[in-house]
């Protein structure tokens, strides 16, 4: 049921679960492992090429759900394309002070994003890919910020 008609549930929101769209969005949520998935969807399309993923999943518990592309797109609300959609659980939000503690340890530099005012889902979105090609170890936005969470963002 939580992939169901998304374009609708995105504008309510989903208390603290998000959606993640994209087989590389969720190889690296799988390969880092901080935030956990309750389940993830995948087009029978993409099966054979998402093997070694598939088999992380499987080894985590992780419920996965095969569909053809028609019931993959009666299902979301759309036509979907890019063959594959996790469901996540929100990690609940740290302190700015514990999140950068974590993130800069005393012995040595870290590169920290820190954003306000970010509302342009297109902009969160690079903002976080900028933020993992320069090896960045947090990115916090403040509260007058898009949800973080938003399925495009991510």
């Amino acid at each position: 049921d939580v992939y169901r008609n998304l374009k609708e549930r995105d504008l309510a929101g989903r208390g603290d679960r998000f959606i993640l769209e994209g087989e590389n969005s969720v190889h690296n949520l799988v390969r880092h492992g901080r935030i956990p998935l309750e389940s993830v969807c995948v087009s029978t399309k993409r099966l054979a090429a998402m093997a070694p993923l598939l088999e992380a999943l499987r080894d985590a518990a992780v419920p996965v759900y095969a569909l053809d592309a028609e019931a993959y797109s009666q299902i979301v609300g759309f036509n979907f394309h890019r063959g594959v959609l996790a469901c996540g659980r929100k990690l609940p939000a740290a302190a700015p002070e514990a999140l950068l503690r974590q993130a800069c340890p005393a012995n040595g530099a870290s590169t920290v994003v820190l954003c306000e005012n970010v509302n342009n889902l297109d902009n969160m979105g690079a903002v976080f890919r900028n933020a993992a090609a320069f090896g960045c170890k947090a990115v916090v936005f403040d509260a007058t910020s898009a949800d973080p969470y938003y399925r495009k963002s991510i």
